[in-house]
């Protein structure tokens, strides 16, 4: 990993899937035994962040994937998509009501469950459109663990 951060006036972050996370970076095993998923990912941001060991460096793991935060607002299906897709949409978004959490099963992850309801699914493009309109305000006040992470930014650029 990354030892040292020179510059004084930048921040450098992560926005790094949980599922693929290098098994080689410090103390992954022991985070491992955790029992608590969210345990097990501040295990491993505390590790990344003891091993660069700078006040500009704040780590972030995606719980799941991204597309968990598209779920924040069915806003973005509805004026991306037809009514049997955000129909679908927003029955995912009323079974959790925190979208950081939908992922039960591989297959069930939330850009598996994009294709499956609209067949195909282009990440970049319309993950992007997507969020978009869902706005960054909705995603922020449905998913604790991104508004945390975004949040330690805020903090860390005003005390600047």
């Amino acid at each position: 990993m990354l030892k040292r951060i020179r510059e004084t006036n930048v921040i450098i972050t992560t926005f790094v899937d949980y599922f693929r996370m290098p098994t080689n970076m410090p103390t992954y095993n022991s985070c491992q035994e955790k029992e608590d998923i969210d345990d097990r990912i501040n295990c491993l941001e505390l590790a990344m962040a003891a091993d660069i060991n700078s006040d500009n460096f704040i780590p972030y793991i995606q719980k799941h994937e991204f597309e968990a935060l598209l779920f924040s607002s069915n806003v973005g299906f509805i004026n991306l998509f037809d009514a049997p897709t955000y129909t679908k949409t927003a029955q995912i978004i009323h079974d959790y009501e925190n979208p950081e959490n939908i992922n039960s099963r591989p297959e069930l992850a939330p850009s598996k469950r994009l294709i499956a309801i609209m067949g195909s699914y282009e990440k970049v493009f319309e993950g992007n459109m997507i969020a978009l309109e869902v706005g960054i305000d909705a995603i922020l006040e449905k998913c604790p663990r991104f508004k945390s992470w975004i949040d330690k930014l805020i903090e860390r650029v005003s005390a600047a």
